[in-house]
C-alpha cells in the first residue's frame, strides 16, 4: 500500500525510504528529487483559475520597469493595428480582408522571432527578454480584457426568451461534451502512431499573486471617479468618458476580489464572473444615485465608438494585443511544437472542425436562431480568439463570453474525472490535448493540477485551437455553413 502511495508522490521521501529499506540509494535520491520538484510546482497550479495557463509557464511572473512594460504594450498594440490596417488596404484581395488580424499578427510575430533566432540568436534572446515584462503583464491581467463583454450580458440578452436561454445552456453543454468525447477518441488513435514522450516541464516558476494593496489604489480611483461624474457628468467631454475612472476601477476591483476567493470557490465563481457582477453593481448604484436608467449607465460602459469610448471599450481594445502576445509563448515552447507536431496538428484541426460543426447542427436541431448558434460556436475556444470568431460570425459578444465561461467551468470541474475514469486513458498527452481543445485554459488547468508537466503542452494546444478556429471561420464557404 505504501509503495502505491509513494508512486503518487504523497508520502514524504524519508518515511517512504524507511518503509522500503531495500531500495538502491541512487533510486532513493531520485525519488526524493522528483517529489521535491512536484512540491515546488504545486503553488503554480493555485493561480490556474485566476487567469490562464500561459501566466504559469511563460516566466517568473515578476514585472520589471514600468517604462519597459509600457514600451512592450505599445509594441503589441501597434503590431495589432498595423496588421488590421494592412488587411483593410484597398489593394488587399477580398478573400484576405476577412482574415482575423489578431491571429495573423500572432503568426507573423512567431515567424519573425524564428527568422531572427536563425540569423542572430543572441539578438532574439535579447528581444524576448525585453518584451518579457509586458507579456507577463498582459497575461496576468488577461481576464480584464474580455470581462466587459460578460458585464454587458443584462443589455445583450434583454431580448432573449427564457426557453432560448435554456437551449443556449444546453447547446453549450452538448458542444463541450461532444468535443471532449470526439477529441479524446481521436487523440487516443493518433497516439498509437505518434508516441512522443512528454518531456518534464521546467520547474521553479514564481508567480506574482494579486494582493490587497493592488485593490486599495483602485478603490480610491473609483471613489474619486464617482464624485467626479456625479458633480460634472460631462467634464471629460461626454458621460461615457467621464464614467471611465469609476467603471474601470469597478472592473479591476471586481476582478481582484474574485482572485482572493478560495480555489474551490473559483471553480464555479471565476474572477471574471465576480468582475462582471461588480461592474453591474457599480452601474446600478450610480443609476440609483443619479436617478438614471440602469441600462443607460451600462450602455456608457461599452459604446462601440472609438471616438467616444467607455471603460469597457478601452479594455476590449487589448484583446487583439493579448492574442498577439501568445506569439512569444509559442516561440518559447517551440520544442514542444516540434516534438508533438503530429499530435498537435491533427488533433487541433479535428477538434476545431468538430466543435464548430457539433454546435451548428445541434443548435439547428434545437431550433435556435443563427445568431444564438453563432454565439455558442466559439465556446470551446480560448477568450482571446473567441471574441474575434464571434465577430466573424456576427454573434452576440456577451453570449460568446458567457458560453466560454460556462464551458470553462464544465471543463474545470469535470474534465479530469471524466478523462481519468470514463475514458480509462493512461496517456497524459491524451488527457492534456482533450481538455485543452474542449475547454481551453480552465479545463487544462484542472487536468494539469495533477500533472504539472502538461502545462506547456495544454497552453500550446488551446492557443493553436483558437488560431485554427479563427482562420477556419474566416473562410467564406465554411462561414456560410456555420452562420446559415
Amino acid at each position: 500500500m505504501e509503495r502505491g502511495i509513494l508512486c503518487c508522490g504523497v508520502l514524504p521521501w524519508k518515511s517512504a525510504a524507511r518503509s522500503i529499506p531495500s531500495i538502491d540509494p541512487h533510486k532513493r535520491r531520485l525519488w526524493r528529487s522528483q517529489i521535491s520538484v512536484r512540491a515546488r510546482r504545486a503553488p503554480s497550479i493555485r493561480a490556474a483559475f485566476d487567469a490562464d495557463l500561459t501566466e504559469q509557464i511563460s516566466g517568473q511572473g515578476k514585472l520589471q520597469s514600468p517604462f519597459q512594460v509600457a514600451l512592450g504594450l505599445g509594441f503589441l498594440v501597434s503590431w495589432d493595428r498595423a496588421v488590421a490596417g494592412a488587411l483593410r488596404w484597398s489593394g488587399m484581395p477580398a478573400a484576405a480582408k476577412n482574415l482575423p488580424s489578431a491571429s495573423l499578427g500572432m503568426i507573423s510575430l512567431v515567424a519573425a522571432l524564428l527568422v531572427l533566432d536563425r540569423l542572430a540568436p543572441d539578438a532574439c534572446s535579447g528581444v524576448n527578454s525585453f518584451f518579457f515584462p509586458s507579456v507577463e503583464f498582459v497575461q496576468r491581467w488577461m481576464p480584464l480584457f474580455y470581462a466587459p463583454a460578460l458585464a454587458m450580458l443584462p443589455a445583450g440578452a434583454k431580448s432573449l426568451q427564457v426557453m432560448d436561454g435554456i437551449k443556449v445552456v444546453l447547446l453549450t453543454v452538448l458542444s463541450w461534451a461532444g468535443t471532449l468525447t470526439v477529441t479524446t477518441l481521436f487523440t487516443t488513435l493518433v497516439r498509437r502512431h505518434a508516441k512522443a514522450r512528454l518531456e518534464e516541464a521546467p520547474s521553479g516558476l514564481s508567480l506574482a499573486p494579486f494582493s490587497i494593496w493592488e485593490a486599495i489604489p483602485w478603490l480610491a480611483i473609483g471613489a474619486a471617479g464617482f464624485i467626479l461624474v456625479y458633480v460634472s457628468p460631462t467634464l471629460l467631454g461626454s458621460p461615457a468618458r467621464t464614467l471611465i475612472p469609476f467603471l474601470l476601477s469597478s472592473t479591476v476591483v471586481g476582478f481582484l476580489l474574485g482572485s482572493f476567493l478560495p480555489g474551490p470557490v473559483k471553480r464555479f465563481l471565476h474572477p471574471v464572473i465576480t468582475c462582471a457582477i461588480f461592474v453591474n453593481a457599480a452601474a446600478l448604484f450610480f443609476s440609483i444615485a443619479t436617478e438614471k436608467q440602469f441600462l443607460s449607465v451600462l450602455g456608457s460602459y461599452i459604446t462601440n465608438n472609438l471616438k467616444d469610448p467607455g471603460a469597457g471599450d478601452v479594455l476590449l481594445a487589448l484583446v487583439g494585443p493579448l492574442a498577439i502576445s501568445y506569439g512569444f509563448l509559442l516561440y518559447r515552447q517551440r520544442r514542444i511544437i516540434v516534438r508533438h507536431g503530429i499530435e498537435l496538428a491533427s488533433v487541433v484541426s479535428v477538434a476545431g472542425m468538430v466543435s464548430l460543426l457539433i454546435t451548428t447542427y445541434a443548435g439547428r436541431a434545437l431550433d435556435l436562431s443563427s445568431q444564438l448558434i453563432n454565439s455558442v460556436a466559439p465556446s470551446n475556444v480560448t477568450f482571446a480568439f473567441a471574441l474575434p470568431v464571434g465577430n466573424l460570425l456576427q454573434a452576440n459578444p456577451s453570449l460568446v463570453v458567457s458560453c466560454c465561461v460556462l464551458t470553462g467551468i464544465l471543463g474545470a470541474n469535470l474534465s479530469r474525472p471524466l478523462l481519468l475514469k470514463a475514458t480509462k486513458s493512461d496517456d497524459p498527452v491524451v488527457r492534456g490535448l482533450s481538455a485543452a481543445c474542449s475547454s481551453h485554459g480552465y479545463g487544462s488547468a484542472s487536468v494539469a493540477a495533477g500533472e504539472p508537466d502538461l502545462l506547456p503542452l495544454c497552453a500550446v494546444a488551446y492557443i493553436l485551437m483558437g488560431t485554427f478556429c479563427s482562420l477556419l471561420c474566416s473562410v467564406p464557404a465554411l462561414g456560410r455553413i456555420i452562420s446559415k
